[in-house]
């Protein structure tokens, strides 16, 4: 069931980020955000991410190695699957917005970082 996975998916998360096993916690990121595309039934979801994410990699990568924001990123992740199982469309919205900010603002300070993986030519 969606509930028993993503479950197991957040408690393998928190162990990851106990053990700082980013390349584990970065599987199992990828894993969190594929499960919950595909629980909306909409397939064309999934696609979408998977094509975004390529996108992102890269920089996503880099922010793994922070060990305090894989924990930030696990309770983001919590915060998500519990207002899901609450049943409450609202609060799911906002912590997946939440998420989603956090994400976005991670990007944009790696970008600055690490301007060399950019060419700004285009």
């Amino acid at each position: 069931s969606f509930d028993a996975q993503i479950a197991a998916n957040l408690d393998a998360q928190a162990e990851a980020v106990t053990q700082h096993d980013t390349t584990g916690f970065h599987g199992l990121d990828d894993a969190f955000h594929i499960g919950l595309a595909d629980a909306t039934g909409f397939r064309r979801a999934a696609v979408v991410l998977a094509q975004e994410k390529a996108q992102l990699d890269r920089l996503r990568i880099l922010s793994l190695h922070d060990t305090a924001h894989l924990g930030a990123l696990y309770d983001e992740h919590r915060a998500i699957f519990m207002a899901i199982r609450s049943g409450n469309p609202d609060v799911a919205v906002e912590a997946t917005s939440f998420h989603l900010q956090s994400v976005l603002s991670a990007v944009h300070a790696l970008a600055e970082d690490h301007a060399d993986f950019f060419d700004n030519t285009v």
